[in-house]
């Protein structure tokens, strides 16, 4: 397995993990159901492993910043036209309303590199 390879199957694992966890915790819904998948494959996986890659070397600071403004262009993607998923009641937590989600979860996105990076390190250590 190449060292991307590594990031992307990592960030896979995570994005199934955050997935099982919102889909039981009702916390967004996607439209259509298939797009959880897309999501998983495509956007935490390819996208967010090949980010942590390569930002490897970055301090994690930086690799949060990457991942959350990338994180926050999707956000607002979906909410400008994409309609791939929803948050029942337009809220998340303490997070009400189109801005304050695109922010709010946009940043959390950012987790994503940062813990692909930890984790990574983690499974590489003897």
């Amino acid at each position: 397995m190449t060292t991307w390879l590594k990031f992307v199957a990592v960030s896979m694992f995570l994005g199934v993990l955050v997935e099982i966890l919102a889909r039981a915790l009702r916390l967004w819904v996607y439209t259509p159901p298939r797009m959880v998948a897309v999501n998983v494959l495509v956007t935490v996986g390819l996208l967010f492993g090949t980010l942590a890659w390569l930002t490897q070397g970055s301090a994690l600071p930086v690799q949060f910043l990457c991942g959350a403004i990338i994180g926050i262009a999707y956000e607002a993607l979906n909410f400008a036209g994409l309609n791939a998923w929803t948050f029942p009641g337009n809220r998340l937590g303490p997070l009400k309303g189109r801005t304050a989600l695109t922010i709010g979860v946009g940043m959390a996105w950012g987790l994503y590199p940062v813990l692909a990076t930890l984790l990574v390190r983690f499974l590489a250590r003897p």
